[in-house]
């Protein structure tokens, strides 16, 4: 036996399947439109009946064919893996088994792979019978022994001798009880044909509808990724709102502005012939000040901070900061650097850590 099979064979399983859940999502609109008309309901204000539910219907399948398609690669690919497990695990050579009765060698009659509903686990059932004393053994592929329980007899409960006759077109299984003589005989025709499955009329219009293609499949992607986005910011803003206000009021201040509003403002605290050099770029923009205490008589420690304090008042509502490197005092000049960020959302992002 081969599982794994052509992926044509697993595309066609899947688009089967979201043929059929996209019907089934057709069909509760439709049902629920129903209902409405039946119970008298009115509309949304604006709309007739059948376009509220044409709009519901065209959604509701939008969004189910775009996560279909989604899925398909994915899920595919997980099938495929599946059946070459299978495939491996089934393939291996069956173990050397002993009677446990006489310690003959047991002859090899079949193989069987065993899979538990909705678990991963698999395993491969040998089955042996010995040709001297027609004992019967199980054995699965990791060792353990299997527990017969099918042949017993039903009316004394002894263990059945089960004998199989294989002819051309028919298998024959006969069970017979040496205890209390039972004999049941099972004929099975292998003539018989499979069910041919019904053909569906309205597959391939129906996989035309809902089984997207690359590009548009490709759209939704886009769609799709481009809406986490937006909705990822809005939770992130409801969550940060006190640093997103605060970031939206914030005033984006170029060099020039910057210079002329601290020039301006310094002198009147007697700093004077401010400097600005050296930019720094990155993502945000680093410079270096240089600038005059024009009050004589003011000791350096007042100096640094009378200057520092003025700064971080002008600079509170903008995006410019003083650096935690502080100031610099030198003979009645000041020296620092400050950094400047271009956009209200790398601002935002900075607020959100503190």
């Amino acid at each position: 036996m081969k599982y794994l099979k052509d992926k044509s064979y697993y595309e066609e399983h899947y688009d089967k399947a979201t043929i059929q859940e996209c019907r089934l999502a057709e069909k509760i609109v439709s049902e629920s439109k129903d209902e409405d008309i039946k119970k008298g309901k009115k509309p949304a204000k604006g709309y007739t009946t059948d376009e509220m539910y044409q709009y519901a219907n065209d959604i509701l399948l939008y969004v189910e064919t775009g996560v279909r398609y989604m899925k398909k690669e994915s899920t595919i690919q997980k099938w495929m893996e599946e059946d070459r497990q299978r495939d491996e695990l089934f393939e291996k050579k069956e173990p050397l088994v002993y009677c446990p009765g006489c310690n003959k060698k047991m002859q090899f009659t079949f193989k069987h792979l065993e899979e538990k509903f909705e678990s991963p686990e698999m395993r491969v059932l040998y089955l042996y019978r010995c040709d001297s004393c027609d004992k019967k053994r199980g054995v699965y592929d990791n060792g353990e022994i299997y527990i017969f329980k099918g042949d017993i007899c039903p009316e004394c409960k002894s263990e059945l001798k089960v004998v199989t006759k294989e002819q051309k077109n028919k298998t024959t299984v006969k069970s017979i009880c040496k205890k209390c003589g039972y004999n049941n005989t099972r004929t099975y025709d292998l003539t018989d044909e499979p069910k041919t499955e019904e053909i569906d009329p309205d597959f391939e219009k129906d996989k035309a509808r809902f089984c997207l293609s690359v590009e548009d499949g490709d759209k939704y992607c886009e769609w799709i990724t481009t809406l986490e986005y937006v909705m990822g910011n809005i939770e992130d803003k409801e969550e940060h709102k006190e640093a997103y206000e605060k970031a939206k009021k914030t005033k984006i201040l170029t060099i020039a502005q910057l210079s002329g509003l601290l020039s301006k403002k310094l002198a009147q605290e007697n700093f004077g012939s401010l400097m600005v050099s050296n930019p720094e770029i990155g993502r945000d923009l680093i410079i270096s000040f240089n600038i005059q205490d024009m009050k004589a008589d003011r000791p350096e420690s007042h100096s640094k901070t009378d200057l520092k304090r003025t700064l971080n008042d002008l600079l509170l509502d903008t995006n410019w900061h003083l650096m935690s490197d502080g100031l610099n005092y030198k003979l009645g000049v000041l020296s620092g650097r400050l950094k400047g960020q271009d956009s209200q959302d790398h601002i935002y992002e900075d607020l959100k850590k503190d």
